[in-house]
């Protein structure tokens, strides 16, 4: 069987084949090339100071069903519809699974139609 020719990279007047995602080792990207840090973000000890601190003001009491054993801390209210980012009033302790995965998914779905409403206004506008 015959082989198939190798590809060239995706970088104009590179001859050298391709490596990983259409570029040779030459021209790959920084790894976390895409990747801009929150710069008003605690971290490390600070955030887990945060967190520990929201888990024991709400007793580890879930603030979507109301019972105790929370694990994380979730935003109230979604940065995307504004919410306060590191804001300890919109932290609260909730309970990793179900609660925060399905309030997540809940959120998901009303940015992917905010999204496709955009989308369509844009559309509209052309």
């Amino acid at each position: 069987m015959p082989k198939r020719p190798t590809r060239r990279c995706i970088v104009p007047r590179c001859p050298s084949p391709i490596h990983y995602r259409g570029r040779c080792k030459t021209h790959q990207p920084p790894p976390w090339s895409r990747y801009t840090p929150d710069p008003t973000r605690p971290r490390g000890r600070a955030w887990r100071e945060l967190a520990l601190y929201i888990l024991d003001r709400d007793e580890h009491r879930c603030y979507v069903c109301g019972e105790l054993g929370a694990d994380q801390v979730d935003h109230v209210r979604n940065i995307a519809d504004d919410g306060a980012r590191w804001s300890p009033s919109n932290l609260a302790a909730i309970h990793d699974d179900p609660c925060h995965r399905d309030k997540s998914r809940e959120e998901a779905k009303r940015g992917a139609m905010r999204a496709r409403a955009r989308r369509a206004r844009e559309a509209d506008e052309t």
